[in-house]
């Protein structure tokens, strides 16, 4: 958890708050916060209220670390365009420290409401108010996405909404990347159930002290001055935002124990995920099978064996792995780029198969006929977070082009084969009105496949890695599937059984890699500050393929920060850690402290798609150890560092 302060503006002058802020940083506080208001709702505020914009970029320049905000903005009082380039300018300034609140302004009946009438602003009612938010989002997030040429913040600040009821809540869910209301508001429980898409992603709390208006800030500094570590520094460090699991602690045992780079999975983490998708809720039963292709390691798979998931499996190597990591086969699902090699194989041990072109389809039954299968189907769109995520539309190979469903169905009549299952997989998306559109699609193709009794929706349910990266809602994901499935029940007469093959939702957030800074250098004062890695594209892959993000902490406290490039070892200009997101030909740098030869540094989100996609061997270095944290502490090795001579052992 993150502990904030709040600067409360009515009676303060700019000189306490500066010194306040100085003093909250040296004591070791994450961020500051003001309030946007620009009177004093008792209407006595001697030297007047100061502007929460122009204190918050002021701040930005005597601060060097601490995340600022406003808790938070009325949308009404800035255009939203304007409030767009404004808060990319004010990520600039502060180095990617704002986290930008937005909010609806105060109703007819606040106080605040004399405020508004004062400059001249109406005070809608409520509903209208709350539009304005989502409107003021929308476009910002627009703007920021480098429309038009507006200035294109880098990384994007997380959007916080404030409000006291469910439709702000919910908003936030929807829109923003986190939820602040009061923490003693007598329905915070039921918030938090609407705003939980939001809570997942911005593992952040604020504490806000309710301090007198009276000279709040000498209280603060007092307060500030308690805070302070007894030994004279900040608290000490206990863990990270994404990564929550690692605390300095456990990092250093990790390189004492067992090296480092080494990935370290959170078995408690593992376990809670799945059990929370076991749990989703539809009406007509649910298989949960685990994409193993996301990390494919023998202790993950045995766990999610003895919790009940079922495993899809992309190639007959990750079949025989399944099997020997304990799944009876018809808990196995093979949905297969790559035709199989070993169709009778499979059909002897019963492992289901899944007909993922109509090459695969007419192998299948001409091995197979008169089995019942599956079949993938090309719905015609998809969703990825990149072009390289995206794995349906017409600019995808993956399923079977929905145009051709008649050849489909001839194909089967011909080997009589049972299509009892319709599979479809878009990607790994972040836009869920794509994803619903497609599970629609996906019900109308079942209307026209009478044997169909399982619809498989696929997985791509987005986790977000970063605070700032959206993640599936998994309730309104069950609710809207619900409702597809309860109609097509009332069209077709069909109750269709729902299966769901998550990955990354699974593993991403419960796995890590504990590196070390092996070299510091730069390109001048007009160029870049470079830390190196001892882990690059060798462990984590993914940056440097798609651009995708990961959270990194250097664990050090106490030092000045710095805008700072994350690479790795490799003998390769795109070896990058930190490339601009969805783009890794650019480079984006973290505000991290400065980082130091030797220090250990934490790479987040690397539960999935990490060990498994791993460059292992590029440059010679050997494939790095695993290891799993156990619920109780323990950290046990499960997977030994490769040898040098592991490394040559297939040479002739």
């Amino acid at each position: 958890m993150k502990t904030d302060l709040l600067l409360i503006p009515m009676s303060a002058r700019w000189a306490d708050m500066r010194a306040a802020a100085l003093a909250a940083e040296e004591a070791g506080f994450d961020g500051l916060w003001t309030w946007d208001h620009l009177r004093d709702p008792d209407g006595n505020s001697d030297p007047g209220v100061p502007e929460a914009w122009t204190v918050l970029t002021a701040l930005a320049e005597v601060t060097r670390r601490m995340t600022l905000g406003p808790l938070v903005l009325n949308v009404a009082n800035r255009p939203p365009g304007v409030l767009a380039n404004m808060a990319a300018t004010l990520q600039t300034v502060s180095g990617g420290r704002l986290l930008l609140g937005l909010g609806a302004g105060g109703n007819r009946r606040t106080p605040y409401a004399v405020e508004q009438a004062a400059i001249g602003q109406a005070v809608e009612r409520d509903e209208i108010r709350a539009q304005r938010v989502v409107d003021a989002i929308t476009l910002i997030r627009r703007l920021w996405a480098g429309a038009s040429g507006f200035l294109r913040p880098e990384p994007p600040p997380p959007i916080i909404v404030g409000g006291f009821g469910p439709r702000m809540a919910a908003i936030a869910g929807r829109h923003a990347d986190g939820f602040n209301t009061q923490a003693f508001h007598p329905q915070l429980g039921a918030l938090g159930a609407r705003r939980a898409h939001a809570a997942r992603r911005l593992a952040r709390a604020t504490v806000a002290r309710a301090c007198r208006r009276r000279a709040p800030h000498r209280v603060a500094l007092a307060a500030l001055r308690r805070r302070r570590d007894p030994r004279g520094g900040p608290a000490p460090r206990t863990g990270t935002d994404m990564t929550p699991f690692l605390t300095a602690d456990k990092a250093a045992e990790v390189r004492d124990r067992f090296g480092t780079p080494c990935y370290v999975y959170d078995r408690a983490a593992l376990e809670r995920m799945a059990r929370r998708l076991l749990d989703f809720k539809v009406p007509y039963g649910l298989t949960l099978r685990y994409a193993m292709k996301a990390n494919p390691g023998r202790e993950i798979l045995t766990l999610f064996r003895d919790l009940g998931l079922h495993i899809d499996a992309s190639s007959d190597w990750e079949v025989e792995r399944a099997l020997r990591a304990g799944f009876p086969p018809d808990r196995i699902q093979l949905s297969s780029q790559m035709p199989s090699a070993h169709l009778a194989v499979h059909l002897r041990r019963g492992v289901r198969l899944n007909a993922c072109s109509l090459h695969q389809l007419d192998a299948i039954g001409q091995a197979a006929a008169g089995h019942t299968i599956a079949v993938r189907m090309n719905p015609g769109l998809g969703s990825g977070s990149t072009k390289r995520t995206n794995t349906g539309g017409p600019s995808s190979s993956f399923g079977i082009w929905h145009e051709y469903l008649e050849e489909v169905k001839a194909l089967a009549a011909r080997h009589r084969l049972t299509l009892r299952t319709l599979h479809t997989h878009i990607g790994s998306g972040t836009d869920p009105n794509v994803w619903q559109r497609v599970a629609r699609m996906t019900l109308d193709l079942a209307a026209q496949l009478p044997d169909v009794v399982v619809v498989n929706l696929g997985g791509g349910f987005k986790v977000g890695r970063m605070p700032e990266e959206p993640s599936a809602d998994m309730n309104d994901v069950a609710a809207y599937v619900t409702r597809e499935l309860d109609a097509f029940r009332a069209r077709a007469g069909r109750a269709l059984h729902l299966e769901i093959e998550p990955g990354t939702y699974l593993v991403a957030n419960a796995g890590a890699v504990v590196a070390m800074c092996i070299d510091v250098v730069d390109t001048g004062k007009d160029g870049y500050l470079f830390a190196k890695l001892d882990t690059g594209m060798t462990e984590i892959t993914r940056p440097s393929l798609y651009g995708a993000q990961h959270p990194i902490d250097v664990m050090a406290t106490g030092r000045e920060s710095a805008q700072v490039v994350f690479v790795g070892p490799c003998c390769e200009a795109g070896d990058i850690l930190t490339p601009a997101p969805g783009d890794p030909e650019s480079l984006s740098p973290r505000r991290v402290p400065k980082p130091r030869v030797g220090d250990l540094v934490i790479v987040g989100g690397a539960g999935a798609y990490c060990a498994a996609m791993s460059t292992i061997n590029y440059n010679s270095y050997p494939q790095v150890p695993e290891a799993m944290l156990d619920p109780d502490g323990t950290l046990r090795l499960i997977r030994r560092r490769q040898s040098f001579d592991q490394i040559l052992a297939n040479e002739l």
